[in-house]
């Protein structure tokens, strides 16, 4: 087999990867309480990067303090050994899914107005939902239905969540929620009508648009997907998950240069993200501009190296990056 159709079939296969990854982000965990109240002490210790994430360990809720997001690895590690020689304490580096489905709200203090991410967007829209409603029992439900969704039990996500509903319907996160609930049963229909009813309640909500983006794409209808997730993409272009999947949509309908622009805007933003590069790489293949593909695949390998989280991916480019090799030695 020629090296240019095997490099046509990895491409093929490596593509299905990266619409199903987000970005990761590095955090630094300072310490966690069974208390809510001791997290809170430890908290005026630390400046504006530092906030309370309330997790669930094995069925037991701590109180967990964190320092970040950083930009990239070394950071990371340079804030972990401050806090242990400053503190005293034992600090792990903790990296972080942004697909909010999978994780929890941030609780406390998160104040840095240069970062931008949906969980911001999330706890934003959250505490001012929140702040009318005088029934809060609903928050208690969500949170039990995060937790489902993250081990994977959507049916038990989708009961919470439909409680939750009830005691407070106005509430266009709750939907949002369940809508990906549903994708995860492969309950398609009522996973688009309950992004669809999100936004029955509030109108031009970007969690909602790149929900309805994201099942497109799950349904390999990337024409549909174009047109919502650029709704999303523009209504908060800084969210690396609505611009990433925007760029991938606008791939698959053969207008890479236009998810070039959008990969490139992001680049600007967030320099240290693998996931750019790589999807960038991607569409360099695509229009056979070889040189510039390698370029973003090498600096996709530099800027994992050493998460264990990108091994599986890694050892893939690397295959990729062989076959581009191949090629551009039998050209030259």
């Amino acid at each position: 087999m020629k090296p240019i159709k095997i490099l046509t079939l990895i491409v093929m296969f490596l593509s299905s990867f990266f619409p199903k990854v987000y970005a990761k982000e590095c955090y630094v965990q300072v310490a966690s309480f069974k208390n809510g109240s001791k997290a809170e002490k430890l908290l005026k210790e630390f400046d504006k990067k530092a906030f309370i994430i309330k997790v669930n360990v094995k069925g037991k809720e701590v109180y967990a303090v964190r320092l970040g997001p950083f930009k990239d690895s070394l950071e990371c590690k340079s804030a972990a050994e401050k806090v242990k020689k400053e503190q005293g304490l034992k600090p792990m580096i903790i990296w972080s899914n942004r697909n909010y489905i999978l994780s929890h709200l941030f609780k406390g203090k998160i104040s840095d107005k240069n970062y931008d991410n949906s969980e911001k967007t999330l706890n934003k829209a959250q505490n001012r939902i929140t702040s009318k409603v005088s029934d809060k029992s609903y928050i208690i439900l969500l949170e039990k239905a995060k937790v489902c969704i993250g081990r994977r039990d959507c049916k038990n996500a989708v009961k919470y969540l439909k409680e939750a509903i009830k005691r407070n319907p106005d509430n266009p996160l709750l939907y949002v929620y369940l809508g990906y609930a549903y994708i995860h049963l492969n309950l398609y229909v009522e996973a688009l009508q309950a992004f669809k009813k999100s936004l029955e309640v509030k109108e031009n909500f970007p969690e909602a648009y790149a929900g309805i983006g994201y099942l497109y794409l799950k349904l390999r209808s990337p024409e549909a997907a174009v047109e919502v997730l650029k709704k999303a993409y523009e209504l908060n272009p800084k969210e690396p998950s609505y611009a990433i999947n925007y760029a991938i949509s606008l791939l698959q309908v053969g207008k890479e240069e236009e998810a070039l622009k959008v990969l490139d805007n992001l680049q600007k933003i967030y320099p240290f993200m693998p996931e750019i590069y790589y999807n960038k790489a991607i569409i360099y293949i695509k229009l056979n501009r070889l040189r510039k593909a390698k370029e973003n695949l090498e600096k996709f390998l530099a800027f994992t190296k050493g998460f264990k989280v990108y091994n599986n991916y890694r050892s893939k480019v690397v295959i990729l990056l062989d076959q581009i090799n191949q090629i551009l030695r039998s050209n030259s």
